[in-house]
């Protein structure tokens, strides 16, 4: 019976790590602000056409948070980047985290010992542009479409909006293909 239990006590030790505390660690007061911007691939679509919508973040001034590692617990702790149709209806987002954006060691920190309670070392790595895009289906009727990206803020930067970007899908002009028949 013991060779039995043994392997499970082993498995549910080792599935429970514990968890990294980098969200935590409020020792970083001087947030520095980012920008973001959106854009589109194709500036004049036809009605039903795909299109890709694409936002960027930039923190000019410093770097957005990638991940954190804590005592050898990696910690994705990025912000979110999200994208909107008509101010209010999400067509995508993504957590910014070490799978999906480039990131370069920013700096370490260390607690100090207490009592009972060792130090804790935390290394962050960041970097300073990200972008996500989307495809999106035009309606099949023309008409006037409002887009817009906002970037969550992390630890290390506040939050940012884009400005709206406004997409007119239009029927394709046939007047000059009208005016080559009637000739």
């Amino acid at each position: 019976m013991l060779r039995y239990v043994t392997p499970c006590i082993l498995l549910l030790y080792c599935g429970t790590a514990p968890a990294s505390e980098c969200s935590n660690v409020t020792f970083y007061n001087d947030k520095k602000p980012t920008v973001t911007s959106i854009s589109s691939d194709t500036e004049n679509p036809r009605p039903g056409q795909e299109i890709t919508i694409t936002a960027l973040v930039e923190a000019p001034f410093g770097d957005f948070s990638v991940y954190c590692v804590a005592n050898g617990f990696q910690e994705n702790n990025g912000g979110t980047i999200e994208l909107y149709k008509d101010v209010l209806a999400k067509i995508g987002s993504v957590k910014i985290n070490s799978s999906n954006a480039h990131s370069r060691y920013l700096w370490s920190y260390q607690t100090t010992a207490t009592p009972g309670s060792p130090a804790k070392l935390y290394e962050y790595y960041g970097f300073n542009t990200s972008s996500f895009s989307v495809k999106y289906k035009l309606p099949p009727e023309p008409g006037t479409f409002l887009f817009g990206a906002k970037f969550s803020g992390d630890q290390l930067t506040y939050q940012s909006n884009s400005s709206a970007l406004t997409i007119q899908s239009r029927s394709p002009d046939i007047t000059p293909a009208l005016m080559l028949l009637l000739n």
